[in-house]
């Protein structure tokens, strides 16, 4: 007989099919930090396993940033394991530098996600994000001046790496169904005591803000998610729209001055921030007063520049250029005597790895072990850089311009080279001929830490 789907689970498997989070047979990776949200989300996707046809494993994120933290992360993994799901604990490194602690420590647990799901071979990392954890942060940045863009909050579905995406089966529900589950689960998870501080703003949110206004909306978690998805499918279509305008005015050394002329201001705004994001590879940062300098920057006719975080843009001849201070990255080289770890300038880590088995891994990251001859070189790209394809070769500038990396970070991607040829183009390209063939040993090339 068929067991009955809860409304929870139908919840669950109708955001499934609305959003094509998952595929039926597919494998995926849970996010497990032991707290109620986690747990709620592991145990319905072991529940709907049969359904659902899905192959899972979990892992926990033990960013060491309180005492008791890996009693946390053993309690998490016995949680896992109860339920029959392989689950494992990786241990962040937070790097300092700009930004809230939090934020470091987010970033640094999206790569280690991005990691661990290149590892174990996923389609999938789920994360546990709740509705009312999107009310919360909808309420966070309408109270900081936030845009649309803000205002769309998370995504049900975003790319994390490579054929990697990041889901939220959970956003359709609220905390309160998620207690309500684990209550009748009887599931004990694991509480997070920073959770009781108002040191944060999200705490403040959660336990004064969002209570006082569900007293003038009961359903006011619905609400904010409605005006998230509202400002989401806005934001899309404005981005699109930004693309193509984008698309017609740039021709390699920025964008012309002339093509911003008639645009609106909404539109407007949304070219510049592309550009942006294009050239520096992200806008954190970047306020409605930075775009609005950029206004006063076009409507000048004399040549001037102005900073904005991570870039300075300039105008020139006609154009606004965007100059990337990190685009002048000192040139590195290191010798790679053997397979093992390798430290590089700026503190990131090379693993060189051999395996017997290179299925399901990232084929930009695999190399035919025998053709890759020691010592091996990994250094910076040079001028005039190509990469073997199957219709000839490429120049390597071509492949990190196409892959969209922002000119910000070009110089900072690394080249493995054997002799004199590139082999790889780390993360994005492989030359041709160079997989492993069938009964081959294979060659695993990672890259971690900050850059």
């Amino acid at each position: 007989m068929e067991r009955v789907v809860s409304d929870v689970e139908a919840a669950v498997l109708a955001a499934n099919q609305a959003h094509g989070l998952m595929r039926p047979g597919a494998r995926g990776l849970v996010a497990l930090s032991g707290g109620g949200d986690s747990l709620c989300l592991l145990h319905l996707l072991v529940a709907l396993g049969s359904r659902l046809e899905l192959s899972l494993e979990a892992v926990h994120v033990d960013h060491g940033l309180r005492p008791g933290s890996a009693a946390d992360a053993a309690r998490a993994v016995a949680l896992a394991e109860a339920l029959g799901v392989r689950a494992a604990t990786r241990r962040a490194s937070i790097a300092a530098g700009p930004g809230n602690l939090q934020e470091r420590a987010r970033l640094a647990r999206h790569e280690l996600l991005q990691q661990e799901a290149r590892r174990a071979g996923v389609e999938f990392v789920a994360l546990g994000h709740t509705a009312t954890d999107q009310a919360e942060l909808v309420l966070m940045r309408a109270v900081r001046g936030a845009g649309p863009t803000g205002l769309a909050g998370m995504r049900w579905s975003s790319q994390l790496g490579s054929g990697v995406r990041l889901i939220r089966p959970l956003l359709g529900i609220t905390r309160r169904q998620v207690e309500a589950y684990l209550s009748q689960h009887q599931l004990q998870w694991v509480q997070d005591p920073s959770n009781e501080t108002d040191r944060y703003f999200r705490n403040r949110t959660r336990r004064h803000l969002l209570p006082l206004l569900r007293q003038e909306n009961p359903r006011v978690e619905q609400a904010l998610c409605r005006l998230a998805q509202i400002c989401a499918d806005e934001s899309d279509a404005l981005d699109a729209m930004a693309d193509d305008v984008l698309r017609q005015i740039s021709d390699g050394e920025g964008i012309q001055v002339a093509g911003l002329a008639n645009l609106n201001v909404g539109l407007l705004d949304r070219v510049l921030r592309l550009a942006h994001r294009r050239a520096v590879g992200h806008t954190r940062r970047l306020e409605q007063a930075h775009v609005e300098a950029v206004h006063a920057l076009l409507a000048g006719s004399q040549h001037g520049g102005l900073d904005l975080p991570g870039a300075r843009v300039e105008r020139r001849q006609g154009r606004l250029v965007w100059v990337c201070r990190e685009a002048e990255a000192a040139p590195f080289a290191v010798e790679l005597a053997g397979p093992g770890r390798h430290l590089l300038p700026d503190g990131r880590v090379i693993t060189l790895t051999l395996s017997s088995d290179a299925e399901g891994l990232d084929p930009w990251a695999v190399l035919s072990a025998p053709r890759a001859r020691f010592p091996l070189l990994l250094r910076s790209r040079r001028a005039g850089d190509r990469i073997a394809i199957r219709a000839g070769n490429k120049k390597v500038s071509r492949v990190l311009m196409d892959a969209r990396v922002p000119a910000a970070r070009r110089a900072t991607v690394p080249l493995l080279v054997c002799g004199d040829v590139v082999v790889l183009v780390v993360g994005l390209r492989r030359a041709a001929g160079w997989g492993p063939g069938a009964s081959e040993e294979a060659l695993v090339v990672e890259v971690s830490g900050q850059q």
